[in-house]
């Protein structure tokens, strides 16, 4: 019993010993596991720091690796279409930019009178060969359903083909595809500021064409001769004129009944009248300029208005190409006084005014000789 005992107890510390020797023996192998669990833990880390910092960088850049890989020329075609947005027309420039064709015998180059043709055409900087406007703004950004089926020679790539240029941009012009992109741009809801800046054009073209009805009519009665006012407001030439042209046209009668008072009261046809008269001397003064040889005479003779008011009338003489004499009135000029030397300086004013020289005149003609 005794010796069994103590059989069980040496079995007992022999088991212990050789746990403590595999102990001592798997120690140093914890130890490498412990060391490249570390060590892999640490190649992960770097490689979660170094993901994110690329991740920052493209934060920053605001364009990821994919973006990085796409190609130049769909890079400048989204720029383009975004900056087409702003744009209300193709950009047309000097067919020398566009790149050339260059064949085995000869060199084709585009052709300007195609932009008139087809006034689609669209030049893009980034795009080696030309563009469709419309194909650029509806497609070029790719996420509509029709962008698959576009023509990418139109769209994104470019066309350069010049020998068959007038072809395929025919061919494209009958193509669906073109037909849609068209109507999406013209279905394009406008901001509000070009809305209202639109309209306040729309007004500002029908206040021009009324304007220039007012003007045509005071033309017509200074060329006859005829008074534009009467005893009354409403009964004068001008007034009797402009309510007969406004039967034949809707859009003057809208405009008169709201704006009449402002722009054929007395100040303005006698602004009018001002104008006209600036452009006849000047064409006068143009003709005699026009001569082989300058040379004129004036005519002063005085009279007083209603207001008893002195003026002088002031007319020029020439000859012009056919030796026929002319005689031209330039205007009433309102003077001081009757004397020589009032006189001298109103004709001297008038002449250094209309640009006339002295060294041209040769002939003076007054009233009031005894003065003179």
């Amino acid at each position: 019993m005794k010796r069994q005992q103590q059989q069980q107890i040496s079995a007992w510390v022999k088991r212990k010993k050789g746990d403590q020797r595999s102990d001592e023996v798997e120690l140093p192998q914890d130890t490498e596991g412990e060391a490249g669990r570390s060590s892999s833990s640490t190649e992960l880390q770097q490689r979660s720091d170094e993901l994110e910092g690329l991740q920052d960088r493209e934060g920053e850049t605001g364009r990821s690796s994919l973006e990085l890989q796409e190609r130049p020329e769909e890079t400048d075609i989204r720029r383009e279409v975004q900056a087409g947005k702003q744009k209300a027309e193709p950009n047309h420039v000097d067919p020398k930019l566009i790149v050339v064709q260059q064949l085995i015998n000869k060199t084709l180059r585009f052709q300007e009178k195609w932009c008139r043709e087809f006034p689609w055409l669209h030049y893009s900087p980034g795009v080696n060969g030309i563009l469709c406007f419309f194909f650029a703004q509806a497609f070029g950004h790719g996420r509509s359903n029709l962008a698959k089926n576009a023509d990418p020679t139109f769209c994104k790539t470019g066309f350069r083909n010049w020998k068959k240029a007038i072809q395929k941009c025919a061919e494209h012009v009958q193509s669906n595809a073109h037909k849609v992109a068209v109507t999406t741009h013209c279905q394009q809801i406008k901001p509000v500021d070009v809305q209202l800046s639109s309209a306040k054009a729309a007004q500002q073209q029908e206040s021009r064409r009324c304007l220039l009805k007012i003007v045509s009519s005071v033309q017509l009665l200074a060329r006859q001769g005829a008074a534009l006012r009467g005893p009354a407001a409403e009964e004068g030439n001008l007034s009797q004129l402009l309510k007969v042209r406004s039967e034949d046209d809707p859009g003057l009668e809208r405009w008169l009944s709201t704006r009449k008072h402002n722009f054929t009261s007395p100040q303005i046809q006698n602004e009018i009248l001002n104008l006209f008269a600036n452009t006849i001397i000047r064409e006068i003064i143009s003709s005699i300029y026009k001569l082989p040889l300058l040379q004129y005479s004036i005519i002063i003779d005085g009279t007083q208005d209603i207001e008893e008011t002195e003026q002088e009338a002031i007319c020029v003489r020439y000859v012009d190409h056919d030796l026929v004499p002319k005689e031209a009135f330039l205007g009433f000029y309102e003077v001081s006084g009757t004397t020589g030397e009032n006189i001298a300086k109103v004709a001297t004013d008038v002449l250094l005014r209309l640009n006339l020289p002295l060294s041209g005149l040769r002939g003076q003609t007054y009233d009031g000789a005894a003065n003179m």
